[in-house]
Order: structure tokens, then C-alpha cells, then sequence
């Protein structure tokens, strides 16, 4: 980190990198290592309780994140068209195959009167 860099710029990973760094460290180490980043104690004190926070708000779930809800939306979507052609392919296998079942009886037994 440059010194000349506000630890208010820091990113959410600097800050807990800062967090882990710092935090085995003895007193004498701990200054050489705040000045040296540019910070203050009370600053790596308040991105503790933060990072605490963070993990208790999340329960200590480990997995999957959740997905973006515009990509469970369209994944719904996606679901729901492929069932509708399935559906629809269905039927039209059904009409083709009764068509072609009319085709075979005319030819077999002839133009029923009735039909004209």
C-alpha cells in the first residue's frame, strides 16, 4: 500500500488483509506496521468488528453465493419455454401421426361419401 493512499480507499480485501496482517502482531511490531501502512489503531480495530460482523450476518455458510436474481429469472424462463415445446413438439407428433393414419385408411378402403 502506498502511504500517500487514505485507508478510506481501501478495498474490502485490503482491509481484511490488514485485519489478518496486524493481528499477531506484538505492540512494538504493530506501530512499525501502522505507519508503515498509513493507518491508525482505532481504523484496524473498526475493520475487525466489521469483518466480524460480515461473518456473523452470513451464519459461517460455506457453499454456493446466491445467484444473481436476473439469472434465476431467466433460468425460470428458460424452464418454463423448453417445457411449452416439449408440449407442443407432443402435439404435433400427435397430428402428424393421425394424418398420416387418415392418409393409410383412405387408401386402403377407399373415399368414404360421408367425408365429401
Amino acid at each position: 500500500m502506498a502511504k500517500d493512499r487514505k485507508p478510506e480507499d481501501w478495498g474490502p480485501k485490503e482491509r481484511f488483509q490488514a485485519v489478518l496482517d496486524a493481528q499477531d502482531l506484538d505492540e512494538q511490531k504493530l506501530g512499525q506496521f501502522l505507519r508503515t501502512k498509513g493507518l491508525h489503531s482505532s481504523q484496524i480495530t473498526e475493520w475487525r468488528k466489521e469483518a466480524l460482523t460480515i461473518a456473523i450476518q452470513s451464519g459461517g455458510k460455506r457453499g454456493r453465493p446466491r445467484k444473481d436474481p436476473e439469472l434465476v429469472a431467466a433460468e425460470v424462463q428458460i424452464t418454463a419455454l423448453k417445457r411449452d415445446l416439449r408440449r407442443k413438439e407432443k402435439a404435433l407428433a400427435e397430428a402428424t401421426a393421425i394424418m398420416i393414419l387418415q392418409k393409410k385408411a383412405r387408401a386402403l378402403w377407399g373415399v368414404d361419401e360421408d367425408d365429401e
